[in-house]
């Protein structure tokens, strides 16, 4: 989360699953919907998580320094472990949602 506030960075794209057939692939590395969570100086905050199809959208409020911003975070769904989406429709979705917000910040994968 320094990573992000440092850069400012206002998009977050994540390409997997939390788990995939009973296996863990990812942290969560965010509360839940209406949740806080702290991590040293940085709070963060789930305001929104909208499910579209293939991926969901979540809006998080990050403070740190007493600086607020938020933050969109795309989770892509459909993409197996060790293999391709099943719809390439899907992925281009996803891509034209993530590009719609304009930022000349860095986008973290």
């Amino acid at each position: 989360w320094r990573m992000v506030t440092e850069h400012t960075s206002t998009v977050i794209v994540m390409l997997t699953g939390l788990v995939e057939k009973g296996k863990k692939k990812c942290e969560k590395y965010w509360p839940d919907l209406g949740r806080r969570a702290t991590y040293g100086q940085i709070a963060l905050k789930t305001v929104d998580e909208t499910h579209v199809g293939s991926y969901i959208k979540r809006m998080l409020e990050i403070t740190s320094n007493g600086k607020m911003q938020f933050i969109h975070h795309f989770q892509f769904t459909s993409w197996p472990d060790y293999g391709v989406p099943v719809a390439t429709s899907d992925l281009f979705r996803f891509h034209k949602a993530v590009t719609r917000i304009k930022t000349q910040k860095p986008i973290v994968v």
